[in-house]
């Protein structure tokens, strides 16, 4: 039996689960592995252990026009900062 997700992209909230990291990001990815690995490639998480660091699937976020493999927060900031988000500086 396959799975017909299995390497389409699809959106992930990666955050540290240490607290170490103070951000988190949507990463679009064909599984939370793949997410978290990609979140530490991210600028603002470069310093996030893949260890870790927690994916969680965002389903809300699948369909929004994305560039590449985030979500951009300027694109999306109202959207995102309906669901809880925010920014930080």
């Amino acid at each position: 039996m396959s799975n017909t997700n299995q390497g389409t992209p699809r959106a992930y909230t990666v955050s540290d689960a240490t607290g170490v990291c103070e951000y988190s990001a949507v990463v679009y990815a064909s599984s939370p592995a793949e997410a978290r690995m990609m979140a530490t490639s991210y600028e603002l998480m470069e310093g996030c252990e893949y260890i870790d660091l927690r994916a969680k699937r965002f389903p809300d976020a699948d369909d929004l026009l994305h560039t590449g493999n985030y979500l951009d927060w300027a694109e999306h900031s109202e959207w995102l900062i309906e669901r809880g988000w925010r920014e930080v500086e």
